[in-house]
Protein backbone atom coordinates (compact mmCIF):
# COMPACT_ATOMS: atom_id res chain seq x y z
CA UNK A 1 0.00 0.00 0.00
CA UNK A 2 2.95 2.41 0.86
CA UNK A 3 4.16 1.97 -2.88
CA UNK A 4 0.66 3.80 -3.94
CA UNK A 5 0.72 6.46 -1.32
CA UNK A 6 -2.41 4.98 0.66
CA UNK A 7 -1.83 4.77 4.20
CA UNK A 8 -4.53 1.93 5.36
CA UNK A 9 -4.26 0.52 9.15
CA UNK A 10 -3.61 -3.12 9.68
CA UNK A 11 -7.00 -3.24 11.57
CA UNK A 12 -9.37 -1.39 8.72
CA UNK A 13 -7.65 -4.05 6.74
CA UNK A 14 -8.57 -6.94 8.89
CA UNK A 15 -12.16 -5.89 9.04
CA UNK A 16 -12.53 -5.38 5.95
CA UNK A 17 -11.53 -8.95 5.77
CA UNK A 18 -13.51 -10.27 8.40
CA UNK A 19 -16.87 -8.47 7.19
CA UNK A 20 -16.85 -9.17 3.45
CA UNK A 21 -14.93 -13.04 3.50
CA UNK A 22 -17.85 -14.97 4.51
CA UNK A 23 -20.13 -13.26 2.00
CA UNK A 24 -17.54 -13.72 -0.51
CA UNK A 25 -16.93 -17.40 0.22
CA UNK A 26 -20.90 -17.88 0.52
CA UNK A 27 -21.20 -16.31 -3.23
CA UNK A 28 -18.20 -18.60 -4.52
CA UNK A 29 -19.97 -21.99 -3.03
CA UNK A 30 -23.29 -21.36 -4.24
CA UNK A 31 -25.00 -24.90 -4.72
CA UNK A 32 -25.68 -25.55 -8.54
CA UNK A 33 -29.20 -26.31 -9.40
CA UNK A 34 -29.78 -30.24 -10.36
CA UNK A 35 -30.86 -30.53 -13.78
CA UNK A 36 -34.51 -31.88 -13.97
CA UNK A 37 -35.06 -35.94 -13.94
CA UNK A 38 -36.56 -36.02 -17.66
CA UNK A 39 -35.46 -35.51 -20.34
CA UNK A 40 -36.29 -34.90 -24.27
CA UNK A 41 -34.52 -35.28 -27.28
CA UNK A 42 -35.67 -33.49 -30.53
CA UNK A 43 -34.14 -34.79 -33.44
CA UNK A 44 -34.35 -33.66 -37.53
CA UNK A 45 -32.45 -33.21 -40.33
CA UNK A 46 -32.07 -29.43 -41.86
CA UNK A 47 -30.85 -28.32 -45.26
CA UNK A 48 -27.61 -26.17 -44.83
CA UNK A 49 -26.17 -24.40 -47.44
CA UNK A 50 -27.56 -27.56 -50.23
CA UNK A 51 -26.22 -30.48 -47.65
CA UNK A 52 -28.76 -32.10 -45.44
CA UNK A 53 -27.46 -32.10 -41.55
CA UNK A 54 -28.56 -34.17 -39.18
CA UNK A 55 -30.03 -31.62 -35.84
CA UNK A 56 -30.65 -33.02 -32.69
CA UNK A 57 -31.05 -31.24 -28.83
CA UNK A 58 -31.73 -32.18 -25.51
CA UNK A 59 -33.30 -30.23 -23.00
CA UNK A 60 -34.31 -31.19 -19.23
CA UNK A 61 -38.10 -30.74 -17.81
CA UNK A 62 -37.77 -26.93 -17.63
CA UNK A 63 -36.56 -26.60 -21.35
CA UNK A 64 -32.87 -25.51 -20.51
Amino acid sequence: MAERALRIDHNTLNRYVVHYAPKLEKSFHKKKKRAGDRWRMGETYLKVRGQWRYYYRVVDNEGK
